[in-house]
């Protein structure tokens, strides 16, 4: 021990112990620091190596040297060291430095980054320092060229999460717009994810373009930051909204159709759409409206309105968008359409609707209308819905009816239904029918009335086998008669 407190102990001696610490006395210890940090022969370089001690004490008194002796050589021994250093321990070290004067420890930072070679390579190191900064702008230079395309995946990848501390920053936000469209999925990731944490009116139209393209965390992110951007932009976003309500990713079609639902005036929203939506081609426009069916209940007073609207057009795609809603909100409008409209289409369409929400009310409302002559087959038709006894009957009465189309639609209405007054209404059309294609039709569905049935199917199956007899007296008369007109004629 009293080797230590000797004024001739050789700086070579003292070194040596602090670098193998285990071998000083715990109370020598701070006395062995001030022996070497004072030595006439210490030098910032001699003592760089108390830097990336594993002892802490070390380290301190090591800052505390440089800090005053090394001067401008003390930053970059710092970043040596941290590079040097394991990863748990960089941290601490980064803070440590940053205690420097700034525009030092700026500019060591920038010649450890542009001081690369093929056997040292500190830039990974810089960028990590750079990370506890308190700000990234003086770094701009040294983050765009880690962001070069030619630079290595993870260089770029810790670059561009450096740059998302400052996205507000003007020449920054240049730079995140330009990586979102990166080909590196993280690095076009965290850039996004940066932009959407505080959206700007500027970006809706990369947003929205980006949307189906990225993965469905991200797509959340971006779907987030756009629905902040209904409250300040809407009109802005509303093209670019329509056409992704039309594209072939669902979360992208599923989180258009949320904003839709955000957008304030709804009316004039759902018009601008519909006519929006007539010039898409129509797959497109198909899958546009089925977007739409998800936000049924949001949109269902703006789509009753539209149905009654002036434009004939606007009427009609208003009711096609109406033939996809799922919500019973969408009855009462229907209803109106039903009992007013004078235009055939308009009420088969709603007649439809009407049947896919059974009830005593859809029935009594479209019974109203059901000795229409132009109604009759939308009424039969929409009594399929309906598996009461009430709805039987009509379907019963409309097997007899004049026309083809109406009897066809009353007998597959039919299917299924029980009783011996269908099987008897069923089996007469079997035998009796003076068209083919509803005899048929009729064979089938009392195909499946049950086992009370099977005898008159079995009849009807049997009578079908049978040929029938055909005079062939008459025949050979007809083609004598034929050949002596031929011979008279020649």
């Amino acid at each position: 021990m009293a080797l230590f407190r000797r004024p001739n102990t050789s700086f070579d001696d003292l070194v040596a112990k602090l670098k193998n610490p285990a071998t000083i006395s715990f109370d020598l210890f701070d006395e062995v620091l001030v022996q070497v940090t004072t030595h006439p022969d210490a030098t910032p370089k001699k003592l760089a190596f108390m830097l990336s001690a594993d002892n802490p004490k070390i380290r301190d008194a090591g800052f505390a040297y440089l800090s005053q002796v090394a001067g401008r050589d003390c930053g970059d021994l710092m970043v040596e060291a941290i590079g040097a250093s394991p990863l748990q321990r960089r941290r601490e070290m980064a803070q440590m430095l940053w205690k420097l004067d700034r525009q030092a420890v700026v500019d060591a930072l920038r010649r450890a980054f542009t001081g690369t070679t093929p056997t040292r390579d500190l830039r990974p190191v810089v960028l990590e320092i750079i990370g506890y900064s308190a700000s990234v702008t003086d770094f701009l230079g040294p983050l765009k060229t880690a962001l070069r395309p030619e630079s290595s995946p993870q260089l770029r990848r810790v670059a561009v999460r450096q740059l998302r501390r400052s996205a507000t920053d003007p020449t920054v936000h240049l730079l995140l717009k330009d990586l979102a469209h990166d080909d590196d999925e993280t690095v076009r990731g965290e850039a996004l994810v940066a932009l959407c944490e505080r959206p700007s009116p500027d970006l809706v139209e990369m947003l929205f373009a980006r949307l189906p393209q990225e993965k469905k965390d991200v797509q959340r992110v971006i779907g987030d930051a756009l629905a902040q951007l209904t409250r300040t932009c809407a009109q802005q976003m509303e093209e670019p909204l329509f056409t992704v309500l039309a594209d072939e990713d669902p979360e992208a079609r599923t989180t258009a159709a949320r904003l839709i639902a955000d957008l304030p005036d709804a009316d004039g929203v759902l018009r601008r759409f519909l006519e929006f939506n007539r010039g898409l081609a129509q797959w497109l426009r198909e899958r546009a409206l089925d977007a739409l069916v998800s936000i049924s209940e949001k949109l269902t007073q703006p789509l009753g309105r539209l149905m009654l609207d002036a434009d004939p057009d606007l009427r009609m795609a208003s009711m096609l968008l109406a033939a996809r809603w799922n919500h019973p909100s969408i009855v009462p409008h229907v209803t109106q359409i039903w009992q007013r409209d004078k235009d055939w289409w308009s009420c088969s369409v709603a007649a439809d609707i009407l049947a896919r929400f059974p009830s005593p009310e859809t029935f009594a409302t479209l019974m109203r209308r059901a000795d229409d002559p132009d109604l009759r087959l939308s009424v039969v038709h929409a009594m399929r819905g309906f598996e009461t006894e009430a709805a039987t009957e009509v379907l019963l009465r409309h097997i007899g009816d004049p026309e083809r189309s109406v009897r066809c639609t009353a007998l597959e209405g039919l299917r299924g239904r029980g009783g011996d007054a269908v099987a008897r209404g069923v089996f007469a059309l079997a035998q009796h029918d003076p068209e083919l294609q509803v005899r048929q039709i009729a064979l089938e569905v009392l195909r499946t009335l049950g086992a009370a049935a099977q005898p008159m199917v079995a009849q009807v199956e049997q009578r079908n086998a049978t040929p029938e007899r055909v005079d062939l007296g008459t025949i050979e008369l007809e083609m004598e008669n034929g050949e002596l007109t031929a011979r008279r004629d020649a």
